[in-house]
Parts: structure tokens; sequence; C-alpha cells
């Protein structure tokens, strides 16, 4: 096991090229996109998940328990995560920043889309709907794509549980076509799937869920597999960003693949001081 940690610990530091998001663009010759000045993300928007996210009290603490085992190993995670989100879930007179142009999410959504579209895809796949809002920024960057979205209709039990009518609801707001598949990422019929131009996967992040979905999804994408929340805990520490317990699954799975199939991509990215790893073929 010791043997394993380190040698993924190497793939990390020596294979995985860390890029300014900028310098990818221009290397692949693709302009940002902005989802703010052509009036898709409003100040209302932000507010509005701000709500949602806080309302569902229940399931956050239920996921803040899980992280016991977590914690336990890393006891700055609870300074840096777990009591910011409990104040934040408790305090009802708090109120996020719903300025758009300073949204945490808007500019998440503007680098996840801009990726994207840089790979021109015609057909792409995100694995974990949640509220849809990486769905409908993929559908309203690339119009020309089509989008589908994986998320099963029960969560409970799942790493972030939402009520079903939660589960795409802003994609269905804006009125935006996406092809939502309800089913459990690991139990999709994959022979009556068609093949994709790129994967983003940000679905359940235990090492098992996301080890399953890389090796399922391998071989049906075409371009380029998206990664959200790599973050080891040395970047994490380098770019001031929280590590924590959905880091941990991501980075080991990938990792564990990627020493397993050496050659299956042209390309391994870390777009520099975000959570994103770009697995190109």
């Amino acid at each position: 096991m010791i043997v394993i940690l380190l040698m993924q610990m190497q793939y990390t530091l020596e294979f995985m090229k860390i890029i300014k998001f900028e310098e990818f663009l221009k290397q692949q010759g693709s302009d940002p996109i902005n989802l703010v000045s052509n009036g898709f993300f409003l100040n209302s928007d932000i507010q509005t998940l701000f709500d949602k996210d806080r309302s569902s009290f229940v399931s956050k603490v239920e996921k803040l328990i899980s992280y016991f085992p977590f914690v336990v190993r890393h006891p700055q995670f609870i300074i840096d995560f777990i009591l910011p989100q409990i104040i934040s879930s408790i305090d009802t007179s708090s109120n996020t920043n719903s300025d758009v142009k300073e949204s945490e999410t808007v500019k998440k959504c503007e680098i996840k889309a801009g990726i994207a579209n840089s790979f021109k895809p015609s057909r792409m796949l995100e694995i974990g709907t949640s509220y849809g809002v990486a769905a409908a920024s993929f559908k309203k960057a690339m119009p020309y794509c089509e989008v589908y979205t994986v998320c099963p209709r029960l969560t409970a039990g799942y790493n972030n549980p939402l009520e079903e009518s939660n589960i795409g609801y802003f994609y269905r707001e804006k009125g935006l076509k996406v092809i939502q598949l309800w089913s459990d990422s690991t139990k999709l019929d994959f022979s009556k799937l068609p093949v994709f131009d790129v994967v983003y996967i940000d679905g359940n992040h235990s090492f098992e869920y996301v080890y399953k979905d890389l090796s399922n999804f391998a071989n049906l994408t075409r371009k380029c597999i998206i990664l959200d929340d790599y973050v080891s805990k040395k970047i994490a520490n380098k770019y001031n960003m929280v590590y924590g317990p959905w880091n941990e699954g991501v980075v080991n799975a990938v990792n564990k693949f990627l020493i397993e199939n050496p050659d299956m991509f042209r390309e391994k990215y870390l777009i520099e001081g975000t959570p994103y790893c770009l697995l190109i073929k």
C-alpha cells in the first residue's frame, strides 16, 4: 500500500503538467467564455442557488458527519471547511455576495465551459448533474453541442444528496435542451451509449466511483476527460485551496488509473489555481 501511495504521489508531481488557463486556451486556439456579458447569469441566479444550498440543512449535516474519518487525519479541515459550512447553514441573517461578476460559481463555470469548448465537441457528457449549473453553462457556451448529464433520481446515500426536483433545476430554469440520464453513473447500459468527445466527471467523489467512471468512459471518450476536484494537499496549500475528502478520492483514483494505463492519454494537465485535471487523447 505504501509503495502504491508513493507511486501515485510521484505521478502527480512528475507527469501532470501545470498550465495557466489562458495559456491552455491559446494553445488550443480557443477564446474564453463569458457567461455574464451575454446576460446568461444574473444576480438573482446566484442568490437562488445559495438559498437552495443553504436550505438543505439536514442533508448537509449528514454529509459533514460522513467526513469524520478524514477529519481524524486532517484536523485543519474543521477550520477550513466544516465550521464555515455550519455557520452559513444556521445563520439565516447571513447573505452571499450575489454580485454575479464576483461569483466564484460563475468563474468556475466559465473556466469549465472554456475548456470543453476548446475541443469543439459535437457531444459531451457530464457525470453528476447536481443543480444543473455546469450542464447549463456547457450548453449555453456550446449551443452546437449535444449535452448529456447523468444522475440518479434518488441521491440519498450519495455524497451530494439532493431532492429530485432540484436535480437539473438550473438548465430547466434557463430553458436549455440538456439530455438528462437518470442513473447511477456506474450502472448505465454502456452498450447503448454513444461516443462522447468530452466527458466531465464531477459525480460521486469516492475513490471507487471515480475509478469506475474513468474505467467505464475512457474508451467512450474521443478527445478529453475533464475531472473536477483533482487537488492534492500540496497543490491546495500552494494555491490556498481547501483540501477535503472529495479531493482525496479523486486524486488517488486518477493516479491509480494513469499508472495502470500510462499510454492512454497524450497529455495530462492541471489548470493552475483550479481543481481541473485534463486527460487529453
